[in-house]
């Protein structure tokens, strides 16, 4: 085995550890949450059904909801992606800007 590949090894055996931490805290997070009754900062985000209704319905751009909700328009996108609402197109996007 030569250096690069023991390098490799021992930053993959590191990546596993720091993946595997973040996981428990996260975990520890969402417990002391739930324990505590700490409600989320922006509830909007986690309503799967009112984040539709919004960007599919209503048809409001990620930065208009994310106007409404108080974040960045990054956050609502990433929020879409992970409930596998379809994020619009760049053409759909602007033929909405269009029709205003």
């Amino acid at each position: 085995m030569n250096i690069y590949t023991k390098i490799i090894m021992d930053i993959s055996e590191k990546n596993k550890y720091l993946i595997w931490w973040n996981n428990i805290i996260n975990t520890a997070i969402a417990n002391w949450r739930y324990k505590l009754d700490i409600k989320y900062r922006r509830p909007e985000l986690r309503d799967k059904d009112w984040l539709y209704d919004h960007y599919v319905n209503q048809t409001l751009s990620a930065e208009k909801i994310a106007a409404i909700i108080g974040c960045s328009g990054t956050a609502v996108q990433q929020y879409l992606s992970r409930y596998g609402i379809p994020i619009r197109d760049i053409f759909e996007r602007q033929r909405s800007r269009s029709d205003r």
